[in-house]
């Protein structure tokens, strides 16, 4: 599975890139919406991607940290404790 850890680790350095370097972007929440649901919408997937909602693709991380604030401090670690894709665990570490 070193492609699924290879791309969560991408999406949190890319979460924390748009935090860092995108002026508007002051919380780390409004990263992380820049990377998931306002990335969908960029692509053309933003009524079957990006957030969980009914009827939308069922593809998440859960990351094992205490909140989403922690984030920051684990670059380059992989966080994932269980991935998601296609409403199936594709990954679950123990």
């Amino acid at each position: 599975m070193p492609v699924i850890a290879g791309s969560i680790v991408s999406l949190l350095f890319a979460a924390l890139l748009a935090w860092y370097f995108a002026r508007p972007l002051r919380t780390l929440r409004q990263a992380l919406a820049a990377v998931t649901v306002n990335a969908a919408h960029a692509l053309g997937l933003g009524e079957s991607h990006g957030a969980l909602e009914p009827g939308r693709q069922a593809d998440l991380v859960v990351w094992d940290v205490p909140g989403h604030a922690q984030i920051p401090y684990w670059v380059g670690a992989n966080l994932a404790r269980i991935v998601v894709k296609g409403g199936r665990v594709a990954h679950a570490r123990e």
